[in-house]
């Protein structure tokens, strides 16, 4: 059993014994016995999966882009004294529905 891309429109018998057929290419992997998609890998309809390998950023190495420092970024302003801070939204009370 190995896992396989579709390339092109194709019908094959699953890993679990289920016809499958598939009439449009995907990423997805699909399990199915190396005996039973020979035939297809040669015909071009599918290809061996092949896990995605990207290597991994390091984000701390460049957080910010190169035209932009940390002092740049602005603060963010603490509300003064007189400042009224909205309270939770919730149901009116005192009111009933009719």
């Amino acid at each position: 059993m190995s896992l396989f891309d579709v390339v092109e429109p194709c019908a094959f018998k699953a890993a679990d014994g289920r016809a499958v057929h598939h009439t449009r290419p995907g990423a997805m992997g699909v399990e199915i016995d190396d005996r039973e998609a020979a035939p297809l890998v040669e015909a071009g309809k599918l290809v061996p999966h092949v896990a995605d390998t990207a290597p991994p950023t390091d984000i701390a190495e460049k957080p910010f882009p190169d035209d932009v420092t940390a002092d740049a970024v602005p603060e963010t302003a603490e509300p003064e004294d007189g400042d009224e801070q909205p309270g939770p939204h919730g149901r009116r009370r005192g009111h009933r529905a009719r």
